[in-house]
Parts: structure tokens; sequence; C-alpha cells
């Protein structure tokens, strides 16, 4: 995960995932934006679950061969089982969740930029060996129909490891 936290001290947009907590938000007087979710290519991984043929230890990792920084690292037919192997999401939201709504501050105008406390969308910003870094907030620009993400933000504040 990554987040981009609210320096500017800009006006913050809430997210909500069901229709109470939407309409409570409507019956206040704030402004919504329905946003239909759906998952990015990008924030894929592959995994294998390998079990020990010796002490039946069970170990996850991206495959059967894969680089560290401490070298190549192999999961040998003799030595394990390949139990399963599949691709994961790194980014942790129940799979039955199709929508969700950005709550605007009353009274907000277009034109204002806005930090988002929980991007619905799934952006990757980067990553490092086999992690995927993905965007946990954001920081929007408030059009008066939609939020549009300012991408700009992530390549400023993401500093990707080097190892």
């Amino acid at each position: 995960m990554f987040k981009v936290e609210n320096p500017d001290d800009l006006p913050i947009v809430k997210t909500v995932y069901d229709i109470e907590p939407l309409n409570a938000y409507t019956i206040k007087g704030h402004r919504s934006v329905i946003v239909q979710i759906t998952q990015n290519p990008d924030l894929e991984h592959p995994f294998c679950i390998f079990k020990n043929k010796i002490n039946g230890q069970y170990q996850i990792a991206p495959g059967a061969s894969f680089y560290t920084q401490a070298g190549l690292i192999e999961y040998k037919d003799s030595d394990w089982d390949t139990i399963l192997a599949g691709t994961g999401y790194v980014r942790d939201r129940s799979i039955t969740r199709t929508w969700a709504a950005y709550i605007l501050p009353l009274g907000i105008e277009p034109g204002v930029n806005v930090y988002i406390e929980d991007v619905i969308e799934d952006i990757k910003i980067g990553g490092f060996w086999h992690a995927i870094h993905y965007a946990e907030d954001a920081i929007g620009h408030w059009t008066g129909e939609k939020i549009e993400i300012d991408f700009d933000v992530f390549n400023e504040r993401y500093t990707p490891l080097i190892g």
C-alpha cells in the first residue's frame, strides 16, 4: 500500500460502500459520485503453495523459482510438492463489492482539489521485487460532475525501494 496523505489540508472526500450510509449523507445535503469497482490486472500476482516432502511444512512463494536480494530461490520438485498455483490480488477488498461512492464535503464548488481518504479505483503505484504497491488514498480535482484523480501526485511522492 502507498499513502499520499493530506499535507495541504485539502477538503476531505469520504468513501462509502453501502446504500445506507450513502443515503444518510444524501439526506444531510452531501453530493456524491458513484463509481463501479473493477479490478486492475496490474494488481494481480502469481503465487504457489508448496509442501516440503521431508517435514510437511508449507511455504507460499511467487513461483517455483524467483530472485530475491539473497539470490535465486528454487522450490525443486525433488524437495517440494506444488499444492496450489494461482493468481492473487494485492488489494484486500471483498469481491462482492461492485460499487462505492465518494461523498463530497458540504458546499464544495467545482474546481477544488480534494483529498480522498479511501480511493475506490485500484491504482498500481509501483513495485519492489515481488511486492506490488497500490494507492490507498489520493488527491483529486472536483469538476462539478466527477473527481479526476491527480496521477502526478503518485509520481511526486512515491519513492521506489532499491535493493
